[in-house]
């Protein structure tokens, strides 16, 4: 009677972890790789201590849940509930020349490692530094807008924040 539950723990186990790979985390493998070894215990063990044809019989149910959950889950739409339907329909700076313009300043809103964020008199935009770090809040000067890359330099110490 024992030996029964650990198969049956050992094959339930292995089939959760088995569906967890497949429905919840996929890409993992580790969990997959353990729900198959999980699996694979509880039908040896089977044999082993309940002989060929029980063993056979354990075989069988293993498999038949395994198709069936692989059924139930793929019917089931399980990857509609973890999908992420939006989609980014913008473009990296796409409307730069009505954003900004040669010369014009503006504020950091977010470190520049050499890219960031900078506010301009007409919008925020996507900016690269000389190649140097700038801190949030320090006033920039576009230099040069070159395939839609917006370089500015530092034009003044950092603001203060108030």
């Amino acid at each position: 009677m024992g030996s029964l539950t650990i198969i049956i723990a050992l094959i339930l186990i292995g089939l959760i972890l088995l569906g967890v790979e497949l429905f919840l985390i996929p890409g993992t493998t580790i969990v997959g790789i353990l729900g198959f070894l999980f699996t694979i215990g509880g039908v040896v063990t089977s044999f082993t201590t309940l002989g060929t044809n029980l063993g056979f019989l354990v075989l069988g149910i293993s498999l038949s849940s395994a198709g069936l959950m692989l059924y139930f889950g793929m019917k089931g739409n399980v990857w509609q509930k973890f999908s992420l339907k939006d989609q980014i329909k913008s473009k990296f700076n796409e409307d730069v020349e009505l954003l900004v313009s040669m010369s014009e300043e503006g504020i950091t809103i977010s470190a520049l490692r050499p890219m960031g964020k900078a506010e301009f008199r007409k919008g925020i935009v996507e900016v690269r530094s000389l190649g140097g770090y700038l801190p949030t809040n320090t006033k920039v000067r576009v230099i040069k807008i070159q395939d839609k890359i917006i370089m500015v330099e530092a034009i003044a110490d950092v603001i203060e924040q108030v």
